[in-house]
């Protein structure tokens, strides 16, 4: 999509999850098999985009995550406080990975394997790690990620907004459904996203185009009051 059409497009904002580990805890490889609940910090961070979505009136017509606790709360949390006619639902297409042998392993340990250089890769260029067992089907998570927003771009209605909400590496196959977007961010390494933050997308009809990447909440609150308007209660 070169130059949306705002009256005919829909937004689609895809967030991390928020954190679920505390201060002094040491971050670890969690995913499909790691059910951890958020933190409180990451129950903040849930409500700061709450908080976000109130003040530029923008009120998502769907609330879709992951199966996981933690994309269910953060969920739960913001159509709590800024959608409340709309219940959060469970789509398996915002599950997480599973991360195989680095399942639960912090960075440190990961580099202890011997996977220093595998760990750069994904988190550089998104290349699984060949010897690590990592449980899902790659073609698979590409196929069904696109489908998603394929699916939410034909359904939803021109300037209507969906939220869905999801894990950093998921969103990495979401990204992948925009190719010059995901090369973009390949070279500038800049595929992570980090615990709750944002990607926006303009969608209309099967055509994506992606306005922000790893967007915090001030960041995201400079779109919607400028190019985004239009999706908000204040255009």
């Amino acid at each position: 999509m070169n130059r949306p059409d705002f009256d005919k497009s829909a937004l689609i904002i895809v967030a991390r999850h928020g954190n679920t580990f505390g201060p002094g805890e040491i971050p670890r490889w969690i995913g499909a098999r790691t059910d951890l609940p958020l933190v409180e910090s990451g129950r903040l961070q849930a409500q700061a985009l709450s908080s976000l979505f109130r003040a530029v009136r923008l009120f998502p017509a769907e609330i879709i995550c992951g199966p996981l606790l933690r994309t269910r709360q953060f969920a739960q949390i913001i159509g709590d406080d800024c959608a409340p006619a709309v219940r959060p639902r469970v789509d398996g297409r915002l599950a997480e990975l599973d991360y195989g042998d680095w399942e639960g392993l912090s960075d440190a340990e990961v580099e202890a394997r011997g996977d220093a250089e595998l760990q750069r890769r994904w988190r550089e260029e998104s290349i699984r790690p060949e010897n690590a067992h990592w449980g899902d089907d790659e073609d698979l998570l590409a196929r069904e990620s696109a489908q998603l927003l394929d699916d939410l771009s034909r359904r939803l209605a021109p300037g209507a907004a969906a939220l869905c909400v999801t894990s950093s590496g998921r969103m990495r196959y979401l990204l992948r459904a925009m190719p010059p977007e995901f090369e973009r961010c390949k070279a500038q390494h800049t595929l992570g996203v980090r615990t709750g933050h944002l990607a926006l997308i303009i969608a209309q009809a099967g055509q994506l185009a992606l306005a922000g990447w790893n967007l915090d909440v001030p960041q995201a609150a400079a779109l919607f009051r400028s190019r985004l308007a239009p999706f908000t209660g204040a255009a």
